[in-house]
Protein backbone atom coordinates (compact mmCIF):
# COMPACT_ATOMS: atom_id res chain seq x y z
CA UNK A 1 0.00 0.00 0.00
CA UNK A 2 1.75 3.40 -0.85
CA UNK A 3 1.63 6.52 0.99
CA UNK A 4 -0.62 8.33 -0.59
CA UNK A 5 -3.44 5.18 -0.29
CA UNK A 6 -2.33 5.49 3.33
CA UNK A 7 -3.64 8.90 3.87
CA UNK A 8 -6.85 7.85 2.50
CA UNK A 9 -7.98 5.91 5.11
CA UNK A 10 -10.37 6.48 8.14
CA UNK A 11 -7.87 6.94 10.88
CA UNK A 12 -5.78 9.22 9.36
CA UNK A 13 -8.71 11.32 8.65
CA UNK A 14 -9.78 11.42 11.78
CA UNK A 15 -6.70 11.96 13.71
CA UNK A 16 -5.19 14.78 10.66
CA UNK A 17 -8.84 16.49 11.81
CA UNK A 18 -7.66 16.98 15.39
CA UNK A 19 -10.17 14.53 16.61
CA UNK A 20 -10.19 12.51 19.56
CA UNK A 21 -12.63 9.32 19.06
CA UNK A 22 -14.04 6.09 20.00
CA UNK A 23 -15.08 3.04 17.34
CA UNK A 24 -17.17 0.08 18.07
CA UNK A 25 -18.57 -2.52 16.02
CA UNK A 26 -22.72 -2.93 15.65
CA UNK A 27 -22.54 -6.16 13.48
CA UNK A 28 -23.57 -8.73 15.78
CA UNK A 29 -23.36 -6.99 19.31
CA UNK A 30 -21.59 -3.56 20.65
CA UNK A 31 -18.13 -4.40 20.66
CA UNK A 32 -15.28 -1.51 21.56
CA UNK A 33 -12.73 -1.58 19.04
CA UNK A 34 -9.46 -0.25 20.46
CA UNK A 35 -7.52 2.35 18.37
CA UNK A 36 -4.65 0.61 17.35
CA UNK A 37 -6.81 -2.34 16.36
CA UNK A 38 -9.36 -0.13 14.54
CA UNK A 39 -5.88 1.71 12.74
CA UNK A 40 -4.93 -2.85 11.75
CA UNK A 41 -7.67 -3.12 10.73
CA UNK A 42 -7.95 0.00 8.07
CA UNK A 43 -5.02 -0.83 6.73
CA UNK A 44 -5.47 -4.33 6.11
CA UNK A 45 -3.06 -5.41 8.66
CA UNK A 46 -5.84 -7.57 10.26
CA UNK A 47 -8.99 -9.36 9.38
CA UNK A 48 -12.07 -7.54 10.73
CA UNK A 49 -12.88 -9.36 13.66
CA UNK A 50 -16.62 -9.42 13.79
CA UNK A 51 -17.59 -9.73 10.11
CA UNK A 52 -21.52 -9.44 9.66
CA UNK A 53 -23.41 -10.35 5.83
CA UNK A 54 -19.51 -9.86 4.28
CA UNK A 55 -19.45 -5.94 6.03
CA UNK A 56 -18.07 -4.69 8.88
CA UNK A 57 -20.46 -2.08 10.47
CA UNK A 58 -18.82 0.12 12.75
CA UNK A 59 -19.99 3.24 15.15
CA UNK A 60 -17.41 6.24 15.18
CA UNK A 61 -17.62 8.54 17.48
CA UNK A 62 -15.31 12.04 17.38
CA UNK A 63 -15.17 15.09 18.82
CA UNK A 64 -12.73 18.01 18.69
CA UNK A 65 -11.02 17.46 22.44
CA UNK A 66 -9.71 21.10 22.60
CA UNK A 67 -13.25 22.15 23.58
CA UNK A 68 -14.56 21.34 27.09
CA UNK A 69 -17.88 21.28 25.60
CA UNK A 70 -17.44 19.86 22.36
CA UNK A 71 -20.34 19.03 20.20
CA UNK A 72 -20.07 14.70 19.89
CA UNK A 73 -20.69 13.34 16.13
CA UNK A 74 -21.28 9.99 14.85
CA UNK A 75 -20.83 8.01 11.92
CA UNK A 76 -22.66 4.56 11.36
CA UNK A 77 -20.38 3.65 8.53
CA UNK A 78 -20.79 0.07 6.55
CA UNK A 79 -17.78 -1.00 4.29
CA UNK A 80 -17.32 -4.18 2.63
CA UNK A 81 -15.47 -7.11 3.37
CA UNK A 82 -12.99 -9.15 0.74
CA UNK A 83 -12.62 -13.08 0.93
CA UNK A 84 -10.21 -12.65 3.14
CA UNK A 85 -12.31 -10.76 5.63
CA UNK A 86 -9.66 -7.38 4.74
CA UNK A 87 -11.56 -3.99 5.24
CA UNK A 88 -12.20 -2.92 1.17
CA UNK A 89 -9.49 -0.09 0.85
CA UNK A 90 -11.30 1.31 -2.22
CA UNK A 91 -14.44 1.57 -0.29
CA UNK A 92 -12.97 3.91 2.52
CA UNK A 93 -10.88 5.80 0.49
CA UNK A 94 -14.36 6.72 -1.62
CA UNK A 95 -15.82 7.64 1.97
CA UNK A 96 -13.08 9.72 2.93
CA UNK A 97 -12.15 11.49 -0.03
CA UNK A 98 -16.47 12.49 -0.01
CA UNK A 99 -15.80 13.77 2.90
CA UNK A 100 -13.00 16.08 1.98
CA UNK A 101 -14.75 17.01 -0.66
CA UNK A 102 -17.84 18.41 1.52
CA UNK A 103 -15.99 19.43 4.51
CA UNK A 104 -12.24 19.75 4.18
CA UNK A 105 -10.76 18.26 7.53
CA UNK A 106 -12.61 20.12 9.87
CA UNK A 107 -15.13 17.70 10.08
CA UNK A 108 -16.27 18.43 13.64
CA UNK A 109 -17.65 21.38 12.25
CA UNK A 110 -21.48 22.01 12.65
CA UNK A 111 -22.74 21.23 8.80
CA UNK A 112 -25.40 22.91 7.14
CA UNK A 113 -28.72 21.64 5.39
CA UNK A 114 -27.44 20.60 1.96
CA UNK A 115 -23.60 19.28 3.54
CA UNK A 116 -25.97 16.81 5.69
CA UNK A 117 -28.25 15.94 3.43
CA UNK A 118 -25.12 14.90 0.93
CA UNK A 119 -23.42 13.42 3.44
CA UNK A 120 -26.29 11.20 4.04
CA UNK A 121 -26.31 10.27 0.57
CA UNK A 122 -23.18 8.43 1.17
CA UNK A 123 -23.47 4.65 0.40
CA UNK A 124 -21.44 3.67 3.15
CA UNK A 125 -23.51 4.98 6.18
CA UNK A 126 -26.42 3.19 7.52
CA UNK A 127 -28.94 3.54 9.86
CA UNK A 128 -28.83 1.79 12.93
CA UNK A 129 -31.44 -0.30 13.85
CA UNK A 130 -33.06 1.75 17.55
CA UNK A 131 -31.82 -1.29 19.42
CA UNK A 132 -28.21 -0.31 18.14
CA UNK A 133 -28.63 3.26 19.02
CA UNK A 134 -29.80 2.92 22.56
CA UNK A 135 -27.10 0.34 23.16
CA UNK A 136 -24.56 2.63 21.60
CA UNK A 137 -25.78 6.03 23.49
CA UNK A 138 -25.85 3.83 26.79
CA UNK A 139 -22.15 2.90 26.66
CA UNK A 140 -21.48 6.06 25.58
CA UNK A 141 -23.05 8.34 28.40
CA UNK A 142 -22.38 5.89 31.18
CA UNK A 143 -18.34 6.13 28.90
CA UNK A 144 -18.09 9.89 29.58
CA UNK A 145 -19.90 10.03 32.77
CA UNK A 146 -23.00 11.80 31.72
CA UNK A 147 -26.42 11.69 33.37
CA UNK A 148 -28.82 8.38 31.33
CA UNK A 149 -32.03 9.40 29.85
CA UNK A 150 -34.99 10.27 31.46
CA UNK A 151 -36.38 6.69 30.92
CA UNK A 152 -33.66 5.33 33.10
CA UNK A 153 -35.41 5.93 36.79
CA UNK A 154 -39.00 4.11 35.58
CA UNK A 155 -36.49 1.02 33.79
CA UNK A 156 -34.98 0.43 36.93
CA UNK A 157 -37.96 0.88 39.08
CA UNK A 158 -39.75 -1.87 36.63
CA UNK A 159 -36.72 -4.37 37.09
CA UNK A 160 -36.38 -4.27 40.53
CA UNK A 161 -40.48 -5.28 41.04
CA UNK A 162 -41.22 -8.87 40.55
CA UNK A 163 -44.39 -8.06 39.15
CA UNK A 164 -43.63 -4.59 37.19
CA UNK A 165 -46.85 -3.15 36.48
CA UNK A 166 -45.85 -0.12 34.58
CA UNK A 167 -43.68 -2.34 31.97
CA UNK A 168 -45.26 -0.96 28.75
CA UNK A 169 -44.93 2.94 30.18
CA UNK A 170 -40.74 1.75 29.99
CA UNK A 171 -38.32 3.46 26.94
CA UNK A 172 -36.54 1.78 25.04
CA UNK A 173 -33.39 3.53 25.93
CA UNK A 174 -34.23 3.24 29.62
CA UNK A 175 -33.35 -0.16 29.84
CA UNK A 176 -30.16 0.04 27.77
CA UNK A 177 -29.13 3.29 30.26
CA UNK A 178 -29.85 0.56 33.21
CA UNK A 179 -28.06 -2.44 31.15
CA UNK A 180 -24.71 0.29 31.01
CA UNK A 181 -24.83 0.85 34.68
CA UNK A 182 -25.40 -2.67 36.19
CA UNK A 183 -22.33 -2.73 37.56
CA UNK A 184 -22.43 -0.07 40.36
CA UNK A 185 -25.75 -0.99 40.50
CA UNK A 186 -26.11 -4.15 42.51
CA UNK A 187 -29.64 -3.85 43.71
CA UNK A 188 -30.88 -3.59 39.84
CA UNK A 189 -28.49 -6.37 39.33
CA UNK A 190 -29.83 -9.09 41.83
CA UNK A 191 -33.24 -8.38 41.20
CA UNK A 192 -32.82 -8.91 37.12
CA UNK A 193 -31.53 -12.48 38.50
CA UNK A 194 -34.07 -12.95 41.04
CA UNK A 195 -37.37 -11.84 38.97
CA UNK A 196 -36.53 -12.38 34.90
CA UNK A 197 -38.54 -15.66 35.07
CA UNK A 198 -41.61 -13.48 35.98
CA UNK A 199 -41.07 -10.92 33.80
CA UNK A 200 -43.25 -10.39 30.64
CA UNK A 201 -41.60 -12.11 27.89
CA UNK A 202 -42.06 -9.00 26.00
CA UNK A 203 -39.93 -7.39 29.07
CA UNK A 204 -37.86 -10.56 28.80
CA UNK A 205 -37.09 -10.28 24.90
CA UNK A 206 -35.98 -6.01 25.61
CA UNK A 207 -34.62 -6.89 28.63
CA UNK A 208 -31.97 -9.82 27.11
CA UNK A 209 -31.42 -7.18 23.46
CA UNK A 210 -30.06 -4.26 26.20
CA UNK A 211 -27.89 -7.07 28.64
CA UNK A 212 -26.22 -8.88 25.40
CA UNK A 213 -24.39 -5.77 24.37
CA UNK A 214 -22.64 -4.58 27.89
CA UNK A 215 -20.56 -6.41 30.02
CA UNK A 216 -22.76 -8.23 33.14
CA UNK A 217 -21.96 -8.30 36.81
CA UNK A 218 -20.34 -11.41 37.41
CA UNK A 219 -23.11 -12.02 39.68
CA UNK A 220 -25.50 -11.75 37.64
CA UNK A 221 -23.75 -13.35 34.77
CA UNK A 222 -23.28 -16.60 36.91
CA UNK A 223 -27.01 -16.88 38.10
CA UNK A 224 -28.17 -16.66 34.82
CA UNK A 225 -25.84 -19.60 33.27
CA UNK A 226 -26.43 -21.78 36.50
CA UNK A 227 -29.97 -21.52 35.87
CA UNK A 228 -29.28 -22.21 32.65
CA UNK A 229 -27.51 -25.60 33.09
CA UNK A 230 -29.59 -26.71 35.75
CA UNK A 231 -32.98 -26.93 33.16
CA UNK A 232 -33.70 -29.87 31.19
CA UNK A 233 -36.25 -31.04 28.52
CA UNK A 234 -38.48 -29.56 27.60
CA UNK A 235 -37.41 -26.20 29.39
CA UNK A 236 -34.39 -25.71 27.38
CA UNK A 237 -36.97 -25.16 24.55
CA UNK A 238 -38.38 -22.32 26.25
CA UNK A 239 -38.83 -18.90 25.23
CA UNK A 240 -37.32 -17.62 28.60
CA UNK A 241 -34.50 -19.98 28.12
CA UNK A 242 -33.95 -18.16 24.69
CA UNK A 243 -33.83 -14.82 26.22
CA UNK A 244 -31.71 -16.01 28.93
CA UNK A 245 -28.67 -17.41 26.70
CA UNK A 246 -29.36 -14.04 24.95
CA UNK A 247 -28.61 -11.96 27.29
CA UNK A 248 -25.52 -13.78 28.03
CA UNK A 249 -23.99 -13.14 25.03
CA UNK A 250 -20.89 -10.74 26.58
CA UNK A 251 -20.10 -13.90 28.68
CA UNK A 252 -19.02 -15.84 25.34
CA UNK A 253 -15.08 -16.12 26.24
CA UNK A 254 -16.00 -17.12 30.16
CA UNK A 255 -15.58 -20.46 31.00
CA UNK A 256 -18.56 -21.60 32.55
CA UNK A 257 -20.44 -20.47 29.53
CA UNK A 258 -18.74 -22.71 27.40
CA UNK A 259 -20.19 -25.35 30.07
CA UNK A 260 -23.27 -23.64 29.14
CA UNK A 261 -23.02 -24.51 25.40
CA UNK A 262 -21.65 -28.20 26.04
CA UNK A 263 -25.10 -28.26 28.07
CA UNK A 264 -27.43 -27.00 25.15
CA UNK A 265 -25.34 -28.85 22.21
CA UNK A 266 -26.36 -32.44 23.97
CA UNK A 267 -29.51 -31.79 22.54
CA UNK A 268 -30.19 -28.11 21.00
CA UNK A 269 -32.81 -27.26 18.53
CA UNK A 270 -32.72 -24.44 15.53
CA UNK A 271 -33.37 -21.81 17.43
CA UNK A 272 -30.50 -22.07 19.88
CA UNK A 273 -27.77 -23.77 17.09
CA UNK A 274 -28.50 -19.65 15.69
CA UNK A 275 -27.70 -18.18 18.45
CA UNK A 276 -24.68 -19.87 19.38
CA UNK A 277 -23.69 -19.41 16.03
CA UNK A 278 -24.31 -15.45 15.84
CA UNK A 279 -23.28 -14.57 19.44
CA UNK A 280 -21.22 -17.46 21.13
CA UNK A 281 -19.22 -18.36 18.04
CA UNK A 282 -16.22 -17.88 20.32
CA UNK A 283 -16.90 -20.47 22.70
CA UNK A 284 -17.07 -23.30 19.17
CA UNK A 285 -13.11 -23.35 19.02
CA UNK A 286 -11.12 -23.86 22.41
CA UNK A 287 -8.09 -22.04 22.46
CA UNK A 288 -7.15 -22.33 25.95
CA UNK A 289 -5.17 -25.10 25.51
CA UNK A 290 -1.01 -24.90 25.36
CA UNK A 291 -1.26 -27.28 22.38
CA UNK A 292 -3.35 -27.87 19.60
CA UNK A 293 -6.94 -25.55 20.04
CA UNK A 294 -10.17 -28.38 20.97
CA UNK A 295 -12.43 -28.40 18.28
CA UNK A 296 -14.54 -30.69 19.93
CA UNK A 297 -17.56 -28.42 20.92
CA UNK A 298 -17.29 -26.89 17.15
CA UNK A 299 -17.51 -30.62 15.76
CA UNK A 300 -20.76 -31.23 18.04
CA UNK A 301 -21.86 -27.77 16.54
CA UNK A 302 -21.89 -28.84 12.87
CA UNK A 303 -23.21 -32.08 13.91
CA UNK A 304 -26.06 -30.80 16.05
CA UNK A 305 -26.80 -28.33 12.87
CA UNK A 306 -26.35 -30.82 10.32
CA UNK A 307 -29.03 -33.17 12.08
CA UNK A 308 -31.24 -30.58 11.84
CA UNK A 309 -32.04 -31.59 8.26
CA UNK A 310 -32.08 -27.86 7.25
CA UNK A 311 -30.31 -27.62 4.30
CA UNK A 312 -30.93 -23.18 4.06
CA UNK A 313 -30.42 -22.87 7.72
CA UNK A 314 -27.00 -25.09 7.55
CA UNK A 315 -25.79 -23.04 4.36
CA UNK A 316 -26.52 -19.81 6.02
CA UNK A 317 -24.92 -20.57 9.28
CA UNK A 318 -21.45 -22.02 7.68
CA UNK A 319 -21.35 -19.20 5.41
CA UNK A 320 -21.47 -17.20 8.51
CA UNK A 321 -18.54 -18.61 10.47
CA UNK A 322 -16.67 -19.07 7.44
CA UNK A 323 -16.06 -15.63 7.43
CA UNK A 324 -15.06 -15.54 10.94
CA UNK A 325 -11.33 -15.46 11.09
CA UNK A 326 -11.37 -17.02 14.35
CA UNK A 327 -13.42 -19.62 13.70
CA UNK A 328 -12.84 -20.58 9.61
CA UNK A 329 -9.36 -22.09 9.87
CA UNK A 330 -10.54 -24.73 12.17
CA UNK A 331 -13.86 -25.12 10.58
CA UNK A 332 -12.16 -25.69 7.14
CA UNK A 333 -9.69 -28.32 8.94
CA UNK A 334 -12.96 -30.27 10.67
CA UNK A 335 -15.10 -30.39 7.29
CA UNK A 336 -11.84 -31.60 5.28
CA UNK A 337 -12.06 -34.96 7.94
CA UNK A 338 -12.72 -38.13 6.20
CA UNK A 339 -14.74 -39.57 8.94
CA UNK A 340 -17.41 -37.24 9.42
CA UNK A 341 -20.85 -38.74 9.86
CA UNK A 342 -22.55 -39.12 6.39
CA UNK A 343 -25.65 -36.31 7.80
CA UNK A 344 -22.53 -33.44 7.53
CA UNK A 345 -21.13 -34.84 4.79
CA UNK A 346 -24.24 -34.69 2.91
CA UNK A 347 -24.78 -31.00 4.41
CA UNK A 348 -21.42 -30.06 3.30
CA UNK A 349 -21.53 -30.82 -0.06
CA UNK A 350 -24.95 -29.66 -0.56
CA UNK A 351 -23.52 -26.16 0.67
CA UNK A 352 -20.55 -26.29 -1.75
CA UNK A 353 -22.51 -27.10 -4.61
CA UNK A 354 -25.19 -23.92 -3.86
CA UNK A 355 -22.12 -22.23 -3.48
CA UNK A 356 -20.90 -23.12 -6.76
CA UNK A 357 -24.27 -22.99 -8.23
CA UNK A 358 -24.58 -19.23 -7.23
CA UNK A 359 -21.44 -18.29 -8.94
Amino acid sequence: MSQTDHLSLLPDLLEQSGSAYHVYDCGRRLEAIAEADFQSICAQQQAHPYPFQNHAWLAVEFWDPQQASAEHFLWFLKFPLDERGLISLAAQQAFVASVLTLLGQQITGALDPQQEQELQQSPYLFTPSETQRAALHAQLSARHQQDPSIHFELAQEQLRSAEPELWHNIGLQGLHDVAARLSQDSLTSTAIADHFSHYPPALQKALAEALEHQELPSALAEAFTQDLIARAAPELYSVEYIHRLRALASQSQQPLTATLIDHILQHPNADQLVLIGLRFWSTLVDQTSSQQPDQSRLYRYVHALAQLQQQPLFAALMADLLRLPSVRPYLLMLLQRNDLPTVVQSAWQAFIAGVAHAR
